[in-house]
């Protein structure tokens, strides 16, 4: 009986706290590539049945999502498989589509990623049509997101 009772002392509080952490985790939030929205889950339907080869570049959470749901690689994504370098890839790729870069610097950017497609997501704020513009071969529209194919 004695020790039922220290087991559950000690096994009880963590459970707790173990699924509190999961509930957290778990909550749909932005930037959560467990959650993303029916646009976005077309426009990655798009590069799955797209012919063309090549990889993408979007932001860190739909790129999680990219190898596994399109088969193509991509430029960034969770950071056990963006190395080397994710840190500064990730906050490379967040300041594209938040329009954090200049005109030069975002065109520069996307073609030494050496991508064929660009994937804005629906959290982009970035005009990527006036952004990259002549690297531009194709535009894709999905409602709010957008699968851009470069040169």
């Amino acid at each position: 009986m004695i020790g039922a009772l220290v087991v559950a002392l000690f096994t009880i509080p963590t459970t707790i706290k173990e699924l509190l952490i999961a509930k957290t985790l778990a909550a749909p939030t932005i930037d959560n590539a467990n959650f993303i929205k029916r646009d976005e889950q077309n426009a990655l339907e798009y590069l799955a049945d797209d012919q063309e080869r090549g990889s993408a570049l979007t932001r860190s959470y739909l790129g999680a999502v990219v190898p596994g749901r399109t088969g193509r690689h991509t430029y960034i994504g969770d950071c056990l498989w963006s190395e080397p370098g994710c840190p500064d890839r990730a906050g490379t790729s967040q300041a594209l589509f938040t329009r954090q870069l200049s005109t030069l610097v975002s065109r520069r950017f996307v073609q030494q990623s050496g991508v064929r497609f660009v994937l804005a997501g629906c959290e982009t704020t970035a005009d990527m049509r006036k952004l990259l513009g002549p690297l531009i071969r194709s535009t894709h529209d999905f409602g709010c997101a957008a699968v851009y194919e470069v040169d």
